[in-house]
């Protein structure tokens, strides 16, 4: 006599699919005495839901996966700019478990700082690729230099839905040019 929701999959035989996911609302049905006479059933069909969500699992398994990979610190922000996903190489570099944009502030060089807040504020109003480079603190005090790029990411109408970057340990290379400058 009770309402019953339920979300199943099936076997499907005509047409030679494997399996249909569907969602189930039973109700009982009663007639004027209260006597249950029948039940009400609503049988939707989910299958491409449940095949959207398992895609969108699968892509962002990828991209984890790919971020973890790369030996670059491998970051994501939101379209104002703050910062909301960084790989583990950005915790194995700073030993900080955040990484909000104060956060980040806290661990760039106070000489590149006010290009750093330039370079990134001109990127989010303009939507143009970020790239700039500038020295981040690690763990143990010592600051090395990096190439920090990204692009934004842009849904049909052109609009900053992601920021996707990468930053670079360049800090031989800065050293190389110095020597070769002196």
């Amino acid at each position: 006599g009770e309402s019953v929701r339920a979300q199943f999959a099936h076997p499907r035989r005509a047409d030679g699919e494997a399996w249909r996911h569907c969602l189930t609302n039973a109700h009982p049905i009663t007639d004027a005495a209260g006597n249950i006479a029948g039940v009400s059933l609503l049988l939707l069909d989910t299958t491409a839901e449940q095949r959207s969500e398992q895609a969108l699992r699968q892509s962002e398994q990828r991209f984890r996966q790919l971020a973890e990979g790369l030996p670059e610190i491998v970051w994501t922000a939101d379209p104002a700019g703050n910062i909301d996903y960084c790989n583990a190489r950005w915790y194995a570099y700073t030993r900080c478990d955040g990484h909000t944009r104060s956060e980040w502030c806290s661990f760039i060089h106070p000489a590149d700082l006010p290009n750093w807040r330039e370079s990134w504020a001109k990127s989010i109003v303009t939507g143009d690729d970020y790239e700039i480079e500038h020295q981040f603190l690690r763990h143990d005090g010592v600051y090395r230099w990096f190439l920090c790029r990204a692009q934004a990411v842009c849904n049909s109408d052109g609009e900053v839905i992601k920021w996707v970057g990468t930053c670079t340990d360049i800090h031989h290379h800065k050293e190389s040019e110095q020597m070769l400058r002196h």
